[in-house]
């Protein structure tokens, strides 16, 4: 069954609806944007069988209707003078830059990425402040907010920076971006119009995307090591103390399914690997830190065996 939904300029919505998708694929689809910018998932089960994939589809939509979740939400982040918001990563619609975030739904699995950018002079003796406030409405009917306040303290110095930093939300912020990026250019090639600030984004090929995140991991780890490692021989390689396995990550982020060549270099797809693609990487876009990385490269344990 082909179910297609056209909105027409004229036409709006009265209140934000969340749109989730499961798609039990036995020949070619199409997975749309609706369910992305409404806050909403597409789980996606290629040659769907009955006794192999009804337990995952069972607890999956299982755990979609009983999870903490908030509904009609509008979100708006704040920050000091000096700084400002230079991008959003996740799943929502915003209508025009500097507009509020608006989701269908919102709850306890997604999470949102914001980039900041220095557009001013920071005062050493003051700290910076960050707000994001959440209006949202509950499943008993309750409008309610939530703020979550964060200061940082300011220095003058880079090296002190570089003590705090966080290298989870590093990687997860660059691969969002490059998750973003490429999922454009899938489906550019299938000639679909975003009617979002996606439209913005230019087209780029899939070895411009892996050719990019690996010059910025050069120029971050160059960087660091120019500016902060004058005391090492020159040809010691020097990284920062908390982001020893950074590269690791960005290796296994060029890797991972989105990247590693199921997709030609001008974006023709594999028949039935667009679909897969862009569902893991719009899911990918909208996960918390620890769930978002763990895709990337998989958290490690001692297995200890016990004792006769």
């Amino acid at each position: 069954m082909v179910v297609t939904w056209t909105l027409q300029p004229s036409v709006r919505i009265p209140e934000p609806r969340c749109i989730q998708c499961s798609l039990c694929r036995n020949s070619d689809v199409l997975i749309g944007h609706v369910s992305a910018v409404s806050g909403g998932e597409s789980f996606y089960y290629p040659n769907f069988h009955a006794p192999r994939d009804s337990l995952k589809l069972s607890e999956e939509i299982k755990r979609t209707v009983t999870r903490e979740t908030g509904f009609q939400a509008l979100m708006k982040v704040r920050c000091s003078n000096g700084l400002q918001v230079s991008s959003y990563h996740g799943n929502f619609l915003q209508h025009n830059s500097g507009a509020d975030l608006e989701f269908g739904v919102i709850d306890a699995d997604k999470a949102i990425g914001v980039l900041f950018s220095y557009d001013g002079k920071l005062e050493s003796k003051l700290d910076a402040h960050f707000q994001s406030a959440l209006l949202y409405t509950t499943a008993s009917g309750e409008r309610r907010v939530r703020c979550t306040n964060t200061v940082a303290s300011v220095s003058e110095g880079a090296t002190e920076s570089m003590k705090f930093v966080d290298q989870d939300a590093v990687v997860n912020i660059i691969a969002k971006e490059g998750k973003l990026f490429y999922s454009m250019g899938v489906f550019a090639h299938h000639k679909l119009t975003y009617v979002t600030a996606a439209t913005r984004m230019t087209e780029r090929s899939l070895k411009d995307i892996r050719g990019a995140l690996t010059e910025k991991t050069v120029d971050i780890l160059a960087g660091y090591r120019r500016n902060f490692s004058g005391s090492h021989p020159p040809g010691q390689l020097v990284l920062p103390e908390n982001l020893k396995e950074f590269s690791m990550y960005i290796l296994g982020l060029i890797k991972t399914r989105p990247f590693k060549g199921m997709i030609s270099q001008q974006c023709k797809c594999v028949d039935g690997a667009a679909d897969e693609i862009v569902r893991w990487a719009r899911n990918y876009r909208s996960k918390n830190l620890r769930d978002a990385n763990d895709q990337i490269y998989g958290r490690h344990g001692a297995v200890t065996l016990p004792l006769p």
